[in-house]
């Protein structure tokens, strides 16, 4: 199954692909892409900018639906910029990296 549907005169769109979900914004790059199941996320999601430069990823549960297990932030740039990491849907580790890719700080719930 491949299909596209446009949501409004802004020429927001998803795409789905079974079950992997595309969102593209107005200057045609990818906005998101991830899998989703019942309306429910499950495994690796990616979001970039609107330069289409990597922002985020996220990794959501495929054994728990809805559980988030991890978060990636990075710069404008793309380098990592912090890590958050999940136990039972509850925050348990945090890292956050200086400009170079370098660790600086770390915290432990």
């Amino acid at each position: 199954m491949n299909v596209t549907v446009y949501l409004n005169a802004n020429l927001k769109k998803y795409q789905a692909i079974e079950n992997d979900i595309q969102k593209w914004i107005s200057n045609n790059r990818l906005k998101s892409k991830g899998l989703i199941d019942k309306g429910v996320k499950y495994g690796e999601w990616i979001y970039y900018n609107r330069k289409g430069v990597l922002k985020a990823k996220e990794n959501w549960s495929e054994e728990i639906p809805g559980q988030l297990e991890w978060e990636k932030y990075y710069n404008k740039k793309g380098g990592i910029e912090s890590e958050m990491y999940y136990k039972s849907g509850l925050l348990s580790k945090e890292v956050y990296y200086d400009e170079s890719g370098n660790v600086f700080k770390t915290n432990k719930n």
